[in-house]
């Protein structure tokens, strides 16, 4: 399986503090079957230049693959380096290569978590003029997507691919039975760990493609979990047509 979302270069942003703590990550993503992944730490353009932010990376990376040369087990893991952007109308006028997964054009971008930016439209269509791909990060942490999915279906019209923390998929409730609703309207597509800590979010693919399985059937599961590793290997995935949802009488959404 593929990793597309998570903090595990250490001492870079809110994710593992130190190279141990990295490597012990590492070892959970593989005993969850994960065997590509991409690093992606927080890049906020607000708040840093991308020059200082690429040499924190470059350090962060250097000291992890250390690590990882001198740890037998992990050294068949595939890796790629990248960055979970932070939504800056800034991005429109910025050379993104450097944040993309290494090797690719798959760009992955983070929103507000409590408002959609009025020229988010705009941004959309310029970056991916320019050529770049759009994944949208943790679609389940952005309460008004959560409340109004037709903004979402807009986004995926426009190109964007879209990802879910795995973690929620295995929350039981109400939020868990909406997010499954997306995926069957097409409107997510992939899974990944966004992990940060050994313990407050460990890697949990295995489960996550089990639950995918259990409602969906297997053919729906592969389709969800094998677009990461499509991505990571810089091939288009085919995104199916999606469903704008609409609000019935009672006021929910189908």
């Amino acid at each position: 399986m593929t990793d597309l979302h998570c903090h595990i270069l250490p001492g870079l942003d809110n994710g593992a503090a130190s190279v141990k703590e990295a490597l012990y990550l590492l070892y959970q993503e593989q005993q969850n079957s994960v065997k590509e992944i991409v690093f992606t730490p927080h890049f906020d353009p607000n708040r840093e230049t991308p020059e200082e932010f690429l040499e924190k990376r470059a350090t962060a990376w250097n000291s992890l693959k250390e690590g990882i040369r001198n740890t037998p087990s992990l050294k068949g893991l595939k890796v790629r380096i990248g960055a979970e952007v932070m939504y800056s109308i800034r991005l429109k006028d910025m050379d993104l290569s450097p944040f993309c997964f290494s090797g690719t054009n798959f760009l992955l971008l983070s929103l507000p978590k409590q408002f959609i930016p009025v020229d988010l439209d705009e941004t959309i269509q310029k970056i991916r003029f320019q050529g770049y791909k759009i994944i949208l990060s943790h679609v389940d942490q952005y309460p008004f997507m959560m409340e109004d999915p037709t903004m979402l279906y807009e986004l995926v019209d426009a190109g964007c691919i879209v990802q879910v923390n795995g973690s929620t998929l295995l929350e039981k409730g109400n939020f868990r039975k909406q997010l499954f609703q997306l995926i069957d309207w097409n409107l997510i597509h992939v899974v990944a760990t966004d992990t940060h800590h050994a313990k407050e979010d460990a890697p949990n693919m295995v489960a996550v493609a089990e639950a995918l399985a259990k409602k969906f059937g297997k053919e729906k599961a592969l389709e969800v979990v094998g677009n990461s590793s499509q991505i990571f290997n810089g091939k288009n995935i085919i995104v199916p047509m999606p469903h704008l949802p609409k609000k019935g009488i009672s006021g929910a959404w189908k």
